[in-house]
C-alpha cells in the first residue's frame, strides 16, 4: 500500500497471523466439501496418452469445473477442466482468474468463462452473508474468510474501507482505491470523510500483497498510524488493518503494530 506520497516500500521478511481466537479459521477452501470423483477421460493408456495422474483434490476440483462447464462444451469439457487446474493449480485460482483470459483457455468460449466468474460472485455472496449486518470484531473468522476468497489472487493491489457503526456492525465495505502490481494509494482525508458521510464510528482497513507476503510494510505501518491519528480528532476508531497475501493474513493490531 502507498505512503503519504501515494507510492509503495519494498516488501521483505515473511508474515503469518497470530494465534486468535477471533481469526482461528483462516484456511477456508473456496468451495467446501468437494468429494474427490473420477474425471472422464479420452486417453487410451495403451497408446500411452492418458492423462497424468492426478491428486484427488485436483481430481475433485477438475470434476466440478467440467459439470460447468459441460452444457457448453460437451465432450471437451473433461479434457479443459483438468487443463485449467492444471494451468492455474487450484480451483479457487480458476474461478479467480481474469474472465478474458478463461474464455482463451476454454477455446474462446464466452459463455463457459461467464459461468465460472458468476460462480465466484456466488460464492463471494455467501461469505459476505454472515458478516452484512452484524458484529464484525466479533466475527473475524467469517471476515477472514469473506476477505482471502475475494483477495488473496487479485493481481493488483487493492485497498478496501470496512465502515463500522458505533456499534461494530457493518454499514458498507467499498473499494477506496487500486493500483499497480504493488502499489495502490491511501488518503487519509479522502477515508475520513467518507466515514463522516456515512456515519460510521469506525473502521477496519483492508488491502491486498498481490507478491504473496502479506508481511506489512514500513509504509503500511506509517499511514495507518496516520489515519488512526487523525481518525481520533473526529470521532473515528481504526479497529485494525488487515493485510491479505497468498501467505495468509496479518492484522496489524494484533502483531502490536498499531
Amino acid at each position: 500500500m502507498a505512503d503519504s506520497h501515494g507510492r509503495v516500500a519494498d516488501r521483505s521478511g515473511r508474515g503469518a497471523f497470530p494465534e486468535d481466537p477471533r481469526s482461528a479459521h483462516l484456511s477456508v477452501p473456496l468451495l467446501a466439501h468437494q468429494q474427490p470423483v473420477e474425471l472422464s477421460r479420452h486417453g487410451d493408456p495403451d497408446r500411452g496418452d492418458a492423462q497424468p495422474s492426478q491428486t484427488p483434490e485436483e481430481t475433485g476440483a477438475g470434476r466440478l469445473v467440467e459439470r460447468l462447464i459441460a452444457p457448453f462444451l460437451g465432450e471437451r469439457s473433461g479434457d479443459l477442466a483438468r487443463t485449467l487446474i492444471a494451468a492455474h493449480g487450484s480451483l479457487a485460482a480458476v474461478l479467480n482468474a481474469d474472465e478474458t483470459l478463461l474464455g482463451e483457455e476454454l477455446d474462446g468460449d464466452d459463455r463457459a468463462a461467464a459461468l465460472l466468474a458468476v460462480t465466484r460472485e456466488i460464492h463471494l455472496f455467501l461469505l459476505r452473508e454472515p458478516i452484512r449486518d452484524r458484529e464484525i470484531v466479533g466475527n473475524y473468522a467469517d471476515l477472514v474468510a469473506y476477505l482471502r476468497a475475494d483477495l488473496t489472487y487479485k493481481r493488483t493491489e487493492q485497498v478496501r474501507i470496512l465502515f463500522l457503526s458505533s456499534a461494530n456492525r457493518l454499514l458498507r465495505d467499498e473499494i477506496v482505491s487500486e493500483g499497480c502490481l504493488d502499489e495502490a494509494p491511501l488518503y487519509v482525508r479522502d477515508i475520513l470523510r467518507r466515514a463522516l458521510q456515512v456515519g460510521a464510528g469506525a473502521i477496519i482497513v483492508v488491502h491486498n500483497h498481490p507478491s504473496g507476503d502479506a508481511t506489512p510494510s514500513k509504509a503500511d505501518i506509517d499511514i495507518t498510524r496516520q489515519l488512526i491519528d487523525a481518525g481520533r480528532t473526529l470521532g473515528v476508531v481504526v479497529h485494525d488493518h488487515l493485510v491479505v497475501a497468498g501467505s495468509g493474513i496479518v492484522s496489524m493490531r494484533n502483531l502490536g503494530l498499531i
